[in-house]
This record gives C-alpha cells, structure tokens and sequence, in this order.
C-alpha cells in the first residue's frame, strides 16, 4: 500500500514542480469541482443542473465532489505532463470513471432513460414501467456508483503515476 502511495507521491513531486502544472492543476480542480457540485444534486431537482442545485448539496455530495474533482485533476494533469514528455499515457479508467459518476444525478430524475427507451421502440407503458425502476436503481445506489467512480479514479491516478515512473526519471 505504502509503495502505490510513494508513486503517486514521486509523480506529483516531479509534476507540481513546473508552474505550469500546478496551476492546470488548480484550474481543473475549480472547474470539476463547479461542474460536480451542479450535477451531483441533479437527482434532488428534478434533473436539472445549474446554480439552484446547490442548496440541495449535501455533505456526503460535497465530499464526492471534493474527492472526485481532486482526481479527475490529478489524473488529467498527469496526462498533460506525460503526453508533453512523450509518455504514452492511456487513461480509460479515468474517462470511464468520469461518465460513471455522473450516472446517479443524469439518469436518476432526467428524461435520459425515457428517451432512450423511446427511441429502441418501447411503447408508452413500457417507457412508464422500465424507465421508472431503472431511475430508481440510480437514485438507491447513487452512493454506490459514486464510490465505485472514485475508487476508479484513484486507479487511474496511481496508474498514470506508475506510468510517468516508468517513462521519467522521478528522483525519490
């Protein structure tokens, strides 16, 4: 455990100390943090996202979008900093973690799910039934699919630090 926190320690290391970085860093952390903090509490307005939903943010969604938008950063300033060094740096788990957060607020209490139905063909009854249980599954494990997004994130951190250890000289 303690080597997997020394690589993600080691990248930041050699990463924060160009400038540059730091504030891609900073601006990143501010963006998603904004961006999480609207979409987040979606399910709590009817699906709409914007600056009303911040009154419906509540600790446990602050945190996720605290927590979320640390590693989104930290992941995608680790790209910016091994595509500019010529590391190849392949992020999946980042992308796929991003999508999986925003899950339980976009398809709890949005028309997602009932336009998607719709448009396989579904009649009426159906979009009425299925798109009502498969809202509810999001808005029931919202804390579940969360966590999962974070633990995905933390992956694709410690993977973009190993990878940036592998292809840069990371004095330790």
């Amino acid at each position: 455990m303690l080597g997997r926190v020394s690589h993600v320690t080691d990248a930041m290391r050699l990463v924060f100390a160009r400038r540059g970085y730091r504030l891609l860093f900073g601006l990143l952390f501010a963006g998603f943090l904004a961006f999480y903090a609207v979409a987040l509490p979606a399910a709590y307005t009817g699906g709409r996202m914007g600056w009303i939903s911040l009154r419906f943010l509540t600790p446990t969604l602050g945190l996720f979008a605290l927590l979320l938008s640390a590693l989104v950063a930290l992941s995608l300033t680790f790209s910016a900093y091994g595509f500019r060094q010529a590391a190849s740096l392949t992020q999946g788990s980042g992308a796929v973690s991003i999508v999986l957060s925003l899950l339980p607020s976009l398809l709890c209490c949005t028309p997602v799910v009932p336009t998607a139905l719709a448009l396989l063909g579904a009649s009426a009854t159906t979009i009425f039934t299925v798109g009502g249980r498969i809202q509810g599954i999001f808005a029931t494990y919202e804390f579940h699919f969360l966590s999962a997004a974070a633990l995905l994130l933390l992956y694709a951190v410690h993977r973009g630090a190993r990878q940036l250890q592998a292809s840069c000289p990371i004095a330790g």
